[in-house]
């Protein structure tokens, strides 16, 4: 998960959590629940590694 949050980090900045946000909500529009809570998880290691 760290590592996916560091590279949306890299690509995206500040605006990482973001991404990871529409990429989950993507999969739940897919009924790929799964999916989401994986982007889900990689949201909250954004968090912490921008210490938000």
């Amino acid at each position: 998960m760290y590592k996916s949050a560091h590279n949306l980090i890299r690509e995206f900045g500040n605006a990482a959590s973001v991404e990871a946000a529409m990429r989950s909500d993507s999969m739940l529009d897919c009924n790929d629940p799964h999916g989401a809570g994986q982007w889900n998880k990689v949201m909250q290691a954004i968090d912490v590694l921008q210490g938000t």
